[in-house]
């Protein structure tokens, strides 16, 4: 789940709710990308399908992972995921169903800092966080960079930002500096939690993980954050087994966790967003969007909260 201020954006199938195996060829369902605008009290106010393509030829016996779109409408959306063939799998451009690169075909969450489209993935030798082509390409044959290099874990969300903190000029658009990613610990206890990257003059390197474990009820997938008024990451997560959303504050490797909910009985979190709320008097109020869910059945929540302008959510 991706959000931008006023909207939020969704990838799936279009399938009835409690679809078993809908991935599959069986169900033969539509991969579908739908669209929820965020009304001023921060509820949620109705969707609409960017478009629908067919499993044959969108991830193929497998999973639409992910989806994100730079102004909320079919033209400019990309989504991520991976098929039975490569050819229906990694980031595709909505609107013509175009992969725009054949570099990383296995690929998990999409999105978009600073004019530039990225894609976390944990495949061959792009495990970690990819650039994928320059800015944000809708035409094939691009080329995916990884950023993180030497990144060791299992990738799902990230959040990227440049810190002014950080005297260095990285070579990322927007000077971005810092990624946090969310690791949910499928290789090894070293691993699992919110890892922190940040670049040292040369390249990104691993700092150290937050909230670091590899059970599936501490390590992490979905994630969001901002910077508050002292310069600290303010970072929201869903743990991996979707049972708990999270906030954490990173002052530090030790910085504890604090439990902001928990998923009702047949649901789990699949993912946390900060959607920004500008028709309130407090023009820096964000809300706090999740979707819980299991086959399609979830609510959305939200919680307010008072921040400084700076943020780090999807930038265009």
């Amino acid at each position: 789940m991706k959000s931008s201020r006023n909207f939020v954006v969704l990838g799936g199938y279009e399938a009835a709710n409690n679809t078993s195996a809908v991935n599959s060829t069986a169900t033969n369902a539509n991969r579908v990308v739908g669209f929820g605008s965020i009304a001023a009290n921060g509820s949620l106010t109705g969707t609409a399908t960017a478009y629908a393509n067919t499993q044959a030829t969108t991830y193929n016996n497998n999973n639409i992972r992910s989806a994100v779109s730079l102004g909320g409408t079919s033209s400019d959306t990309w989504t991520g995921g991976t098929g039975g063939t490569a050819s229906t799998a990694g980031v595709r451009f909505s609107p013509t169903n175009t992969q725009v690169s054949a570099s990383v075909t296995n690929t998990r969450s999409v999105d978009i800092y600073s004019g530039q489209l990225f894609v976390s993935a944990q495949s061959g030798a792009f495990v970690g966080v990819s650039t994928v082509g320059a800015g944000l390409p809708s035409n094939s044959g691009n080329t995916a960079v990884l950023v993180t290099a030497g990144y060791a874990g299992s990738p799902y969300e990230y959040v990227a930002y440049n810190d002014p903190n950080l005297s260095q000029t990285s070579t990322l658009p927007g000077n971005i500096n810092r990624f946090y990613i969310a690791d949910d610990g499928n290789n090894g206890a070293a691993n699992g939690g919110i890892q922190r990257w940040s670049w040292n003059g040369t390249s990104f390197v691993l700092d150290y993980i937050l909230a670091n474990t590899t059970s599936t009820s501490g390590s992490a997938r979905g994630l969001a954050g901002y910077l508050d008024g002292n310069g600290n990451a303010v970072l929201y997560y869903t743990n991996a087994a979707g049972t708990e959303l999270r906030e954490i504050v990173d002052t530090g490797i030790n910085a504890p966790f604090i439990s902001l909910a928990t998923a009702d009985t047949n649901t789990v979190f699949r993912g946390v967003a900060l959607a920004g709320i500008t028709a309130v008097p407090e023009p820096t109020t964000y809300a706090l969007l999740g979707m819980t869910g299991l086959i399609g059945a979830g609510v959305w929540f939200y919680r307010r909260r008072r921040l400084v302008p700076v943020d780090f959510g999807r930038r265009a």
